[in-house]
């Protein structure tokens, strides 16, 4: 379904929701990715849609979570009796909401700096997942979305723009900067089960390279550049035909008379990553299981890791990557392109040598087992030992308290023993008890 919101109050004025006999809106389309992409078009009857012109919002459910994407209608146009209708992210707004001057923020946490970034706006922190300490510098005039992409950028974190809805109207807007959106869900596409195809797109050779020299401006009392150097030995890997880095010379656009080392190689490392994960892409196609009843756990979202596997390619394509773009459809639910990057690629020799190493270890556990049938595992060793000590001290400290016991209960008398032998037939013998304080005797000896 999609909420139409008035552009001044926030309230829901209208829903458009299709029924199984009625359709209200069609030929429509999402698209979203992990640059920051968000747009929203669709078509609807024109005597369904008073409330479907410029600067109204919308906003529809997101897939990651229990909360909404919101849009701005851009353009709309009439054609008979329909309406087509072109929207972008509310975000987007962020860009015309104040100006922020040159500064430098020092020992910023990423909390700090968002807050700087839209003080004053109608968006608020939400969640944020760094308790890292970073530098900021604001070289120009910029403005709060800027700003909160190059606060991404600094803190090596993911963004996201979310709104909260309640009572039919939106109750919060939130800005989200999180270590990395999606996850691996072992989801595996594969040919003949939901994929459709696979293309392949790959953009000019000659843009890619694997490391960067960064060079800055030179300092003001010096006579040569700050530079440092960013390198990715991954993309050296999959890219080096003989196995040494790929070079260029990046000179960042700055106004600045200096930059430091850190920020140069910020820089750097943010350019060498365009340069390096724009090269290839895949785009699939994919049936969109989860809405089909029992397959629930078939989902995709953005910045999901997922395998592809197509084996009509040649050679047969095995594929681990990043989502980082997804179109879907709100009125047909099945219908969902995924943009693929950030990837892996494994040839079939890969993979043949991943399964005998996977067999390799299910045969060592299996083996493991059969000689736990007939002795202990190191564990079982270890608390038969632990068992068998602990007895031995629990018996040692009984034996010694027993005699503990028995000394301390023991005759404290001090006995001094005397022998009468004047009278030879009859010797007497006397002790004197310490305790009573007497003397006892007897005739005969003790």
């Amino acid at each position: 379904m999609i909420h139409i919101l008035d552009h001044k109050t926030d309230e829901i004025v209208q829903t458009l929701e299709n029924k199984r006999d009625a359709k209200i809106f069609w030929n429509d389309q999402h698209e979203y990715s992990l640059d920051g992409k968000d747009i929203l078009e669709f078509t609807s009857l024109y005597d369904k849609s008073e409330y479907l012109k410029s600067r109204y919002r919308v906003v529809i459910p997101s897939e990651e979570g229990n909360f909404f994407h919101e849009f701005l209608i851009n353009e709309n146009g009439k054609y008979q009796s329909n309406k087509e209708v072109f929207t972008t992210g509310s975000f987007l707004d962020l860009k015309r909401m104040k100006v922020i001057e040159p500064a430098v923020l020092n020992d910023y946490t990423v909390d700090m700096a968002i807050d700087y970034a839209i003080t004053g706006t109608e968006w608020e922190r939400g969640i944020t997942e760094s308790d890292g300490i970073r530098k900021v510098e604001i070289e120009d005039y910029t403005n709060p979305y800027k700003l909160l992409k190059k606060i991404e950028t600094t803190f090596e974190l993911e963004i996201r723009f979310r709104v909260e809805i309640s009572d039919y109207r939106i109750t919060g807007r939130y800005v989200d900067l999180l270590q990395k959106r999606g996850e691996w869900q072992g989801k595996e596409v594969t040919l003949g089960k939901d994929l459709i195809s696979v293309r392949r797109i790959e953009k000019d050779a000659n843009e890619i390279v694997t490391a960067l020299l960064v060079v800055g401006p030179i300092p003001e009392g010096q006579t040569e550049p700050t530079t440092v150097i960013v390198k990715d030995e991954d993309a050296r890997q999959r890219w080096s035909r003989t196995g040494e880095h790929l070079w260029d010379v990046h000179i960042p656009q700055t106004s600045k008379s200096e930059l430091s080392t850190d920020r140069l190689k910020t820089i750097g490392r943010t350019e060498l990553n365009k340069r390096i994960n724009a090269f290839v892409q895949y785009e699939a196609d994919a049936v969109s299981l989860e809405h089909i009843f029992g397959l629930s756990h078939e989902k995709t979202r953005i910045g999901d890791t997922v395998r592809i596997k197509d084996t009509s390619y040649e050679p047969a394509l095995y594929l681990e990557a990043r989502v980082i773009n997804i179109k879907r459809s709100l009125s047909d639910k099945s219908k969902k392109t995924f943009i693929l990057g950030d990837f892996i690629r494994f040839t079939e020799e890969d993979v043949r040598a991943a399964y005998q190493l996977l067999r390799k270890k299910i045969e060592k556990k299996i083996s493991e087992g059969r000689l736990l049938e007939v002795t202990y595992d190191k564990t079982a060793i270890n608390e038969k030992d632990t068992n068998t000590l602990a007895a031995g001290k629990n018996y040692t400290n009984g034996y010694a308290e027993k005699k503990r016991i028995e000394s301390e209960s023991a005759p404290t008398d001090k006995t001094v023993i005397w022998i009468d032998t004047s009278n030879s037939e009859n010797i007497i013998w006397k002790i004197w008890s310490e305790t009573e304080g007497v003397w006892k005797e007897g005739p005969s000896g003790p």
